[in-house]
């Protein structure tokens, strides 16, 4: 029983090429959505109604344990 080897040589420039382009596509990606503002139909910046909407949960959960 004699050993054979065979020597395959596969060339994989398009699929590197393909994850540095889609790499950088993410990026941009990225940069462009950590500058996204939510804002309510109002214009209110979403993240500005936070302990407003805190403190009114917070009042309902009162009302709803007292029976209000």
């Amino acid at each position: 029983m004699g050993n054979k080897q065979m020597n395959i040589n596969v060339e994989n420039d398009d699929v590197v090429n393909a994850i540095g382009e889609l790499r950088n596509d993410i990026r941009i990606m990225s940069d462009t959505m950590s500058k996204m503002q939510v804002v309510m139909d109002t214009g209110t910046l979403v993240g500005t109604i936070v302990r407003p909407m805190d403190s009114a949960l917070g009042q309902l959960s009162v009302y709803k344990k007292r029976g209000i």
